[in-house]
């Protein structure tokens, strides 16, 4: 009862926050999706959320009921706390406590931005899929594909990858073999994170504009469909690796090893492929930049190579928390060399 009702409060709280108090997320996390059988109706983030605090309530007290050894990350985190406050001595602050905390605010952070992309990427899939359905017969190849093909592709991929990291923040179970075995615990590990995801990116792009395009617009149609049909190909290698992590996916813990697929040949295949995806859909920006002079062409290519930084970043703080325990990481980075592209880097 202690794990579970420390863990309820915590989620209420959550689902308070983002549903009544937080300003910022109540004015940014707006996706909603249309009922088809009800086109005056709609599924919106925060009904996500209040659906997915109530199955918490009811699935968390069996599954406690059967683990009544465990403590929970939430009832070490408010032990702590309440030990501030009503204990003759104050509680210790150790590797659990910490731990707690920072899967605690891991989760609380990312479980609602998931959320509501998955809830407006799954509104852009069927939005286009509808749009192509219902396209003229004799409609071009690149009509369809300039209007919703592409589209549908590419959010779709997209959908994949955030499917993925919803469920694996969602859902932790040690029968499941995804249970969080460590978050990274300093501080540069979650600043190059954090930097990556709103309302943090939108700061630092005051300072490197984005400069990249989802579907960026080409001279000649055979120069066109080729680029990006090339940035499809990135973003299919990477929806793979998040397919590839399973349920072990998410940000800035230690679930286990993955080896498979493109885990296979590289370390960091999504972060690869979508560096690549990102640096052809700003080629037009760039080389617009660079008509204009030489210093804003200069500027807009360091812009997209401070973004890419980032990245390289990610990739070293991540590999540096996942050696901090001895779990078969040194033996993969033996047996898998290249970080990003194979015998390149």
């Amino acid at each position: 009862m202690a794990n579970y009702g420390a863990t309820v409060a915590v989620i209420a709280a959550g689902v308070w926050f983002y549903t009544r108090d937080g300003g910022y997320h109540r004015n940014d996390l707006v996706s909603q999706l249309a009922l088809p059988w009800s086109p005056t109706s709609a599924v919106r983030t925060s009904d996500l959320l209040g659906w997915l605090g109530w199955i918490y309530v009811i699935v968390l007290l069996p599954y406690y009921a059967l683990l009544p050894g465990t403590v929970s990350k939430a009832r070490s985190a408010l032990a702590w706390v309440l030990g501030q406050f009503f204990a003759t001595e104050r509680p210790r602050f150790g590797r659990a406590e910490q731990q707690a905390f920072l899967a605690l605010a891991l989760k609380l952070f990312f479980v609602p931005l998931m959320l509501n992309w998955l809830l407006g990427l799954t509104s852009d899939v069927l939005g286009h899929w509808n749009g192509l359905a219902s396209s003229a017969p004799g409609n071009s190849f690149l009509a369809s594909f300039n209007t919703h093909l592409y589209l549908l592709v590419f959010k779709a991929l997209l959908m994949v990858d955030v499917l993925v990291f919803t469920v694996g923040y969602v859902i932790e179970i040690p029968a499941l073999r995804n249970e969080i075995r460590t978050v990274d615990p300093t501080l540069s590990g979650w600043v190059v994170c954090l930097a990556c995801y709103p309302p943090f990116n939108q700061a630092l792009g005051a300072f490197f504009p984005w400069q990249s395009s989802d579907f960026p617009k080409f001279d000649g149609p055979v120069v066109h469909v080729a680029l990006n049909c090339a940035i499809l190909a990135a973003m299919a290698v990477y929806a793979s690796a998040s397919v590839a992590l399973g349920l072990r996916g998410s940000n800035l813990t230690n679930r286990g090893i993955v080896r498979s697929g493109a885990y296979a040949w590289v370390r960091h295949p999504a972060y690869a492929s979508k560096n690549l995806a990102w640096w052809i859909g700003a080629l037009p920006a760039v080389w617009a930049a660079f008509h204009q002079s030489i210093g804003h062409g200069i500027w807009a290519l360091a812009s997209v190579a401070a973004w890419t930084a980032i990245y390289v970043l990610r990739a070293h703080t991540e590999e540096r928390h996942l050696l901090m325990l001895n779990n078969g990481y040194a033996d993969y980075m033996e047996k898998v060399r290249w970080r990003f592209f194979p015998k390149v880097c």
